[in-house]
């Protein structure tokens, strides 16, 4: 049996990019962030972070312990999701990850500025 995932299809401005979440990482997160899907938000440019308010509002979270280059990561605090450009320097903390970008990661990168940003799920990518 494959492990639940979904290809979401992430647009900030003129930048594109697809995500692979992953539902065992966060079952409550996973389920409740496909239920918005399409959302329409505002990607922020916070150095290495893009950060997208999704407003799921889930707190019951693990912790991440480990954060690599393209890490799609949920924060309870900000109730936003990040996607993590860069492990230059290493963030762990309140966070639970998601997943990770699987195609685009170099478009979010030349993203400077805050921009509006479109989330929605590619057809037939959960399992």
């Amino acid at each position: 049996m494959s492990e639940p995932i979904a290809h979401v299809e992430l647009l900030v401005g003129k930048e594109k990019a697809v995500l692979r979440l992953k539902k065992h990482l966060s079952p409550t997160v996973f389920s409740a962030l496909i239920l918005k899907l399409p959302l329409s938000s505002y990607a922020i440019r916070l150095g290495d972070l893009l950060v997208i308010r999704v407003g799921i509002a889930k707190a019951d979270v693990p912790k991440v312990k480990d954060i690599e280059d393209g890490d799609v990561i949920y924060d309870p605090m900000q109730d936003s999701l990040i996607v993590y450009l860069s492990s230059d320097q290493k963030k762990a903390g309140r966070w639970v990850k998601l997943g990770e970008v699987i195609k685009g990661l170099e478009n979010l990168k030349s993203i400077q500025k805050s921009s509006p940003a479109i989330l929605r799920e590619l057809k037939g990518s959960t399992k």
